[in-house]
């Protein structure tokens, strides 16, 4: 199946794959299923680690603590059905997006209830966010590169000058400088 992502959590490497979430604990030669827990239809594309939390995303969202022997469910207060391809944190706050709808989500307790935020302008999808200081960035694959400064109140787009060809960006931020890659166009600084 495909990896979208892959984190490290404690001794433990961690997956989602084939919709489910996969642990190794053997350097990757052998990986076993560590969400059995959940008996609810779930469906993950993505992970994401955030301190000591890994956050299993895609049709919903679950997080554990422990390398997966225990999942908290983790969308409450998200539409149903809402798909989430991209987790951040950016100080106190998580951050959720994702590329079938413009609606962003906010939480302030680890996830265990979000609010909506303002969307993108011209209702951009999220691909990724970037917590960096006290700003949020989001790439949209459908719009380009957004920041907001205050906690994703509201959106300024800053890809001007970057291809628009192909809005596939990824982002880092290193030495001050944004680097962004995309699609089929390079990366740019």
């Amino acid at each position: 199946g495909a990896v979208q992502s892959i984190v490290s959590s404690g001794s433990a490497l961690m997956t989602a794959m084939n919709g489910r979430v996969y642990k190794s604990t053997d350097n990757g030669d052998t990986w076993f299923q560590t969400d059995n827990s959940i008996v609810e239809f779930v469906y993950f594309d993505f992970v994401t680690r955030i301190g000591n939390t890994v956050y299993a995303h895609g049709m919903t969202v679950y997080r554990t603590t422990d390398e997966g022997t225990t999942w908290i469910d983790s969308d409450g207060g998200m539409a149903a059905f809402f798909r989430v391809d991209a987790i951040a944190s950016n100080g106190t706050y998580l951050f959720a997006g994702g590329q079938f709808s413009s609606t962003l989500y906010r939480s302030s307790d680890n996830g265990d209830s979000w609010q909506e935020r303002a969307p993108l302008p011209s209702n951009g999808m999220v691909f990724q966010f970037l917590g960096y200081g006290n700003n949020i960035f989001a790439c949209s694959p459908n719009n380009g590169i957004f920041i907001s400064t205050n906690n994703g109140g509201n959106w300024t787009k800053i890809s001007n000058g970057l291809p628009n060809t192909n809005y596939r960006y990824t982002i880092e931020i290193l030495n001050n400088w944004m680097f962004a890659g995309t699609s089929g166009n390079g990366v740019w600084k």
